[in-house]
């Protein structure tokens, strides 16, 4: 008779930490994940300069706020912001905009997405990887 184990979290919480130092990574060092670069949209500050790594951490942690109830209270915040801002964006002082509004200057190359991409992806991969290790270990 097969036997059932409850996955428990050793199983969410690497994906979870995947998930959030994959979208740090992404707009820290270009601005955009790969949706957002599908879409030419950019994270930036409001005073559209580049998004550093501070506000990134702060607005991805804003995420696990923003997407309570289906998503619900992050669209109600969108929905009462001006500049249709989610909490994480707000209490990170950043925008999503469309790269056509962003000064020129204040973008990041393409060679620059391809390698921030690279990165965040193996990143991730080695975070669900050492997670994986710790579930066959244990």
């Amino acid at each position: 008779m097969a036997r059932f184990r409850h996955p428990g979290l050793f199983r969410f919480i690497p994906g979870v930490v995947g998930y959030f130092v994959y979208n740090v990574i992404c707009v820290s060092m270009h601005g955009s994940t790969l949706g957002k670069r599908l879409i030419s949209a950019v994270v930036v500050q409001e005073s559209g300069i580049r998004c550093r790594t501070a506000p990134a951490v702060i607005r991805e942690l804003g995420y696990f706020v923003d997407s309570l109830f289906f998503g619900l209270v992050g669209y109600s915040a969108m929905c009462g912001s001006y500049q249709e801002q989610r909490f994480g964006d707000r209490w990170a002082r950043t925008v999503v905009a469309k790269r056509a509004n962003v000064i020129p200057e204040q973008l990041r190359s393409d060679g620059r997405f391809i390698v921030t991409l690279m990165l965040a992806v193996m990143t991730d991969a080695a975070i669900g990887m050492i997670g994986l290790l710790m579930l066959i270990s244990g």
